[in-house]
């Protein structure tokens, strides 16, 4: 079934499903990353572009379903296909932006247009904050499902590192929806000054993933994410360290 055949009315968009802490969810975003500028790539009913731009974000929005009214704000919103190739590159070409974000939207495009949302977003902004619905994760219109890995290898052929600083701190609001707590992680280009350094951004996607497997979702998810972390020398070690130490702790 195609992403046609659901039907995105006023009914959808004012639904329970979008009914979350926007307003800490930007807050985050915001605090992590000082972004002055903000692409975001389906907006729906424009709930956390609002927030955006209350903290004084300049957002440009786009949605191929949704027409938000943002008279009152300044924030730049434009009816966009996110299927149409064509019509993103009108849009996004030439343009540059401090952070791009996409949340819980490409599960609701066509499977082709996987590669090319994630070529558009890391080619206008060197953060990108994404989150897409996984396999056990059923809802309206969910008819581009994949595990995070999948989305994860996409990101590394741009050269974007996870670096996994949202979801550490959403986790702990509770009023923040699941598939925005446990989906959402950050990407930054690989030479970004914010980039983490290895060791900390496995701390950070073990603890995320261990919630999100025990809250939601499959536990195996958090050793494919870490997967091309795993040849480092340092990496090795690492983890033979935590694996003998929590032996231990475990025995005693």
């Amino acid at each position: 079934m195609t992403q046609a055949a659901f039907d995105y009315n006023s009914e959808y968009f004012t639904s329970e499903i979008f009914d979350t802490n926007y307003q800490a969810i930007a807050s985050t975003i915001v605090k992590t990353y000082q972004p002055k500028r903000v692409a975001e790539f389906g907006c729906g009913p424009g709930h956390l572009t609002r927030e955006l731009a209350r903290l004084g974000v300049e957002v440009t929005a786009v949605d191929g379903y949704s027409e938000p009214d943002f008279s009152e704000s300044s924030i730049e919103f434009h009816k966009l296909d996110l299927n149409d190739e064509v019509a993103i590159a009108n849009r996004f070409s030439n343009q540059n932006f401090d952070l791009a974000i996409s949340l819980e939207v490409a599960e609701h495009l066509e499977p082709e247009t996987s590669p090319i949302l994630i070529s558009w977003m890391t080619s206008v902004a060197p953060i990108v904050v994404f989150s897409a619905a996984v396999p056990s994760q059923s809802g309206h219109g969910h008819i581009n499902l994949h595990s995070r890995d999948y989305w994860h290898r996409l990101f590394t052929k741009h050269n974007f590192v996870v670096a996994d600083r949202i979801r550490e701190k959403l986790r702990q609001i509770p009023n923040v929806a699941p598939w925005y707590r446990y989906n959402i992680i950050d990407y930054l280009q690989a030479e970004h000054s914010q980039a983490p350094e290895i060791l900390e951004v496995i701390d950070r996607l073990l603890a995320s993933e261990s919630a999100a497997s025990s809250a939601y979702y499959e536990e195996s998810t958090k050793m494919r994410l870490l997967q091309p972390y795993l040849k480092d020398p340092v990496v090795k070690w690492y983890f033979g360290l935590r694996q003998f130490t929590d032996s231990f702790f475990n025995k005693t």
